[in-house]
């Protein structure tokens, strides 16, 4: 990247690099906390995702440190194919500590990410010569919502300890590079081998950003030699879990997980939707920036972070947006240091020298003072500037929809309540706010805390052969479909494509009274209401002419022979004139 790179002075930060990169690095560092510990503060628990992980992670732990062939999910054996490496990490601190695995699942997610801002300044520093990119990288990364959403919640585990580890290979690669001293290259390929097995997908992120910084150092039959020495030795390292894992399972998990993977080499869209990574929070202007910055480097011909961008689509699009972060905080600040900041101070000089007099003069002199304070701190100011704007930016994710939001303790007391007083093979169709399957966090935490089957949860069928999971997500979408537009209709749809679930299970603070149908309907009574979650008993399933009466935590099975006409009126009264609150409730629920 030698078109980066100058020697501008920059007002009172230091001159000699190291120092100014530790200090690009604490204030990297700071604007992350910022940014991150506030959900920590808002909600106990893990954020959003986790509880398949949480389940791997006990496995591995409870088979004494070796790798079982299943995990046990959902009631549903699932091949453990996954990289292990994250799980073996939660494992080793849930003993060494003595703290609840879901503890470690809630908070290691949060540190690894912390850390790997620290990794991508360091590796942005080898990267970028120019002061006043770098310190502009070291600001924009740790504020965009990519480079932490989807890295902080549970499911983080494995993605943010891989993220680290293929950042951490880069520099090291970029070390053996510059220094021309081939030791570090030791230390790449075992963090390559590392992000691996802790995440495939940061995996190959890894590997494509190695073989790029290699190519870019000299590209010629030496350096293919080496991108294609590393691979095979990152295959030969991380061999002992996937040996494993043919000699148990074949390929058959590895091809249906690829199904998710949206791995499409011909969807051009996939690279020109990369830049939506600022939507979330931060919006248009990022973006604009990102895109001149992408110009002036394709102009110059300083390819290497254009290609980096759209290797990282190419190769991994689903998880791109998120490793698409580094290059795009870089190329932002590249449109921002060398075309914005510099148009603009051009900007105030052509109006200094176009001044007139009189009034205007006094606009003259004021401008020409603003200049002169302006220009030898310009960069100082427009960092307290553009802190200023992307932190206010930042806070929309406090109140938008966003995937950081984790279990209310009245949905945990509801599972808790659903463990303690039904069936062990009852099984569940939920409803909750989530409008899609990837971020419903009550599908995902709802067979771990309440230990029963759960029919509108995808999480994990990715791993089994055959079309279970597609069928899986598109049943779900339709239900979210007419769980949003046709609520009135649920009993209906649900009587209609749940033949099997017994229960309906409605998580939704201040329940919206369409979901009085299923009481509407005469087949359904409420077992469980603490104005948070609501869980309906069906009364009456085609399968079956039985039913489980439950009264103060005694079961007992009654022969059905249908509601009389009386019980049927009464019935529709209760859920058409009553509300919730006054409904007779064979159960109190744990929140009183």
């Amino acid at each position: 990247m030698r078109s980066l790179s100058n020697t501008e002075t920059l007002g009172f930060l230091p001159n000699d690099r190291k120092s100014f990169v530790l200090v690009c690095l604490c204030l990297s560092l700071v604007l992350g906390l910022l940014v991150r510990i506030p959900y920590f503060f808002i909600y106990d628990f893990a954020l959003n995702d986790g509880a398949l992980f949480a389940q791997m992670s006990e496995a591995i732990r409870l088979n004494g440190y070796v790798l079982p062939p299943t995990v046990e999910y959902n009631q549903t054996q699932i091949p453990l194919a996954y990289p292990p490496l994250a799980f073996y990490c939660v494992a080793f601190l849930t003993d060494v500590f003595a703290i609840d695995v879901l503890d470690v699942v809630r908070y290691m997610p949060l540190a690894f990410n912390l850390v790997t801002i620290c990794a991508f300044v360091l590796l942005a520093s080898r990267l970028i010569k120019s002061k006043v990119i770098l310190l502009y990288t070291s600001l924009f990364f740790p504020l965009i919502p990519r480079s932490y959403e989807w890295l902080i919640m549970g499911g983080g585990v494995t993605r943010s300890i891989g993220f680290f580890f293929a950042l951490i290979a880069a520099y090291q690669a970029s070390r053996a590079l510059f220094k021309h001293d081939p030791r570090p290259f030791a230390g790449c390929l075992l963090f390559l081998s590392m992000a691996a097995l802790s995440h495939l997908e940061w995996g190959i992120t890894g590997v494509v950003t190695v073989s790029l910084l290699i190519a870019f150092r000299q590209f010629d039959r030496r350096s293919l030699g080496l991108i294609a020495g590393l691979s095979a030795l990152v295959l030969i390292v991380t061999s002992p879990w996937w040996v494993t894992v043919l000699s148990r399972h074949g390929l058959d998990p590895f091809l249906a997980a690829r199904k998710t993977s949206e791995w499409d080499l011909f969807k051009l869209e996939n690279i020109l939707l990369s830049l939506k990574i600022f939507d979330d929070g931060l919006g248009a202007p990022l973006s604009v920036l990102a895109i001149i910055g992408w110009l002036m480097c394709v102009a110059r011909k300083d390819w290497f972070l254009p290609l980096w961008l759209v290797a990282i689509f190419l190769t991994t699009p689903r998880h791109g947006p998120t490793a698409g972060a580094m290059p795009l905080a870089i190329l932002a600040s590249v449109g921002l240091a060398q075309f914005l900041i510099p148009n603009l101070r051009q900007a105030l000089t052509l109006v200094k020298n176009t001044s007139g007099s009189g009034q205007v003069a006094k606009s003259k002199l004021f401008g020409s003072i603003f200049l002169q304070r302006l220009r030898p701190n310009y960069v100082v100011s427009s960092c307290i500037i553009a802190v200023i704007f992307l932190l206010v930016l930042t806070s929309v994710n406090y109140s938008r929809h966003t995937p950081l939001v984790a279990l209310s303790g009245h949905e945990r007391g509801a599972m808790a309540w659903i463990k303690q007083h039904t069936p062990s093979k009852a099984e569940f169709i939920l409803l909750s706010r989530s409008v899609s399957w990837e971020d419903d966090r009550v599908a995902e935490w709802f067979p771990v805390l309440s230990d029963r089957k759960s029919l509108t949860t995808a999480q994990g069928l990715e791993w089994i052969p055959g079309n279970v999971f597609h069928a899986k997500v598109d049943s779900i979408k339709e239900l979210k479909r007419t769980q949003a537009l046709a609520p009135n209709n649920l009993a209906k749809y649900v009587e209609s494509r749940y033949n099997t679930g017994k229960y309906v299970a409605v998580f939704i603070p201040n329940t919206a009274p369409s979901y009085g149908g299923f009481l509407a309907s005469g087949h359904y009574r409420v077992i469980y209401d603490d104005r948070s979650v609501l869980v309906f008993e069906r009364l009456l399933l085609e399968s079956s002419s039985s039913f489980v009466k439950s009264f103060g935590g005694i079961s007992e099975t009654v022969q059905y022979t249908g509601p009389d006409q009386e019980t049927m009126t009464q019935l529709r009264f209760d859920a058409q004139q009553s509300e919730r609150s006054s409904l007779p409730l064979p159960f109190l629920p744990l929140d009183g």
